[in-house]
């Protein structure tokens, strides 16, 4: 039986949260958006870009904000992250 750790995430971690994310995305909403805009996740580029914003979120979390992985034999399966709402109103689309 495989032993699941969950921890905070570390800026080590950022990469693994991008794959896994760009993962979860191919598989749960083949049905709802384009082939092209899901492969695309997994591009160089948008891993280098999205991979710095996980950095950036993972180092300079506000309080009360926790960016959360969940491992499997040293392989982060899953992410998670929570914390504040933003002070920003939404903005209704209609």
């Amino acid at each position: 039986m495989a032993v699941v750790v969950v921890r905070e995430a570390v800026r080590d971690d950022a990469a693994a949260i991008v794959r896994v994310r760009a993962r979860t995305w191919q598989s749960a909403y083949a049905h709802v958006f384009p082939q092209q805009a899901l492969e695309a996740m997994s591009s160089e580029s948008s891993i280098s870009r999205r991979t710095a914003w996980w950095r950036d979120v993972i180092e300079n979390a506000p309080p009360r904000s926790h960016a959360l992985i969940a491992d499997v034999s040293g392989e982060v399966v899953s992410f998670a992250h929570s914390g504040r709402r933003s002070t920003k109103r939404a903005i209704a689309i209609r």
